[in-house]
């Protein structure tokens, strides 16, 4: 009891100074006030900073596990061909929640979105016909008669200087798995303003919307080389002619990039489709410099000396009236690949599958 008496004594007297020190120095007790808030308040910004930066750590440890997460769900996939109903719902619940949190980010100019990327998922409900990535290339068809080797979507820094980027389309496919195929779309991509997106979200009805992060690629007609990439015997084969194409119109395509980082492009063409795009150093990548380095001779031009050649051929059987229609089996196959080729497209879906949600979305 005589010590709690003791202590609020002590506690009055203490009172009692302070008041007699306030009314005989005024101006130093201020003083001492102020630099007592002073600290106060910088201990409240210092905790404040602290959370902050935690709290933003947290949220990059976050999103860096939901990407480790989606590179694993789409692992084993082909791209998507393969994905499951449930897995494509489990993969889109991914794409949208890392979209929120690239929301507001301008991945263009803090040159993030630039680089080599991989295709490693395309959200199409079907690729009976052709593919959002790949076109034809990618169709269940094309699939079989020219398995895929290599698709990428590039968007590198632009020397155009009315161009904001360049991208680069790129499929690598073979012939029965025997004659290297590569086809490219290059073009110059410029940024869209808040305006163009509106025009293009009404026109396409784009789920979603677009993010300030969409440009559009206007893509020369489509390049088709026939012939090795690189490497080969003693890596003679990049010295090896190649036979290329120019196939099929130019186009126009609008790509968003709604989150980037140092691993990963998430990707969103004008119908919606989702996209997830992954950064590579793959030799591949650059195989489309090689296919675009020499001058292209005309599809259909080539195309339609084929089709004489097996005409010719055909008619020189007929007129031999040879007994066997063997020997004139290889003349109309030339012919057949010479009319394919003087009609091709490139690739390109130039008018839109009855089991598409999308027109001209491939190459």
């Amino acid at each position: 009891m005589a010590r709690a008496r003791s202590w609020i004594g002590a506690r009055i007297a203490l009172v009692c100074i302070l008041a007699v020190a306030c009314w005989l120095w005024p101006s130093a007790t201020r003083s001492w006030v102020s630099g007592i808030r002073q600290q106060r308040g910088r201990g409240i910004a210092r905790r404040r900073r602290y959370l902050g930066l935690h709290a933003q750590t947290f949220e990059v440890t976050k999103t860096s596990e939901l990407v480790t997460r989606l590179l694993e769900a789409i692992e084993g996939t082909d791209r998507g061909l393969a994905a499951s109903a449930g897995q494509k719902a489990e993969i889109s619940e991914m794409i949208t929640e890392l979209e929120a949190a690239g929301a507001g980010a301008d991945f263009f100019a803090s040159g993030t979105a630039y680089g080599k990327y991989e295709v490693a998922y395309v959200g199409a409900s079907s690729s009976r016909v052709a593919n959002p990535a790949g076109g034809r290339w990618r169709g269940r068809v094309g699939r079989i008669f020219f398995p895929t080797q290599g698709l990428y979507q590039h968007i590198l820094p632009s020397e155009d200087p009315g161009a904001d980027a360049l991208a680069v389309n790129l499929v690598e496919a073979s012939l029965l798995s025997l004659i290297p195929i590569t086809v490219v779309l290059r073009g110059p991509a410029s940024r869209l303003n808040a305006t163009a997106r509106e025009e293009v979200i009404a026109e396409r009805s784009t789920q979603g919307g677009l993010t300030q992060n969409s440009v559009r690629a206007n893509f020369d007609a489509p390049r088709v080389a026939f012939g090795p990439r690189a490497g080969g015997l003693f890596g003679l084969g990049q010295y090896a002619p190649l036979l290329r194409l120019s196939a099929g119109p130019r186009s126009s395509v609008v790509l968003d990039a709604p989150y980037v980082d140092d691993r990963i492009r998430i990707g969103k063409g004008a119908s919606g489709i989702r996209f997830v795009f992954k950064r590579t150093t793959a030799v591949g990548a650059d195989s489309w410099e090689r296919a675009m380095a020499g001058p292209a001779v005309g599809s259909r031009g080539v195309g339609g000396v084929l089709v004489s050649i097996g005409m010719f051929g055909i008619l020189k059987m007929l007129v031999a009236k040879s007994a066997s229609v063997l020997p004139a089996i290889p003349w109309a196959l030339l012919a057949i690949f010479g009319l394919t080729l003087a009609r091709s497209g490139g690739g390109m879906v130039l008018r839109q599958p009855r089991n598409a949600d999308y027109p001209k979305q491939g190459f």
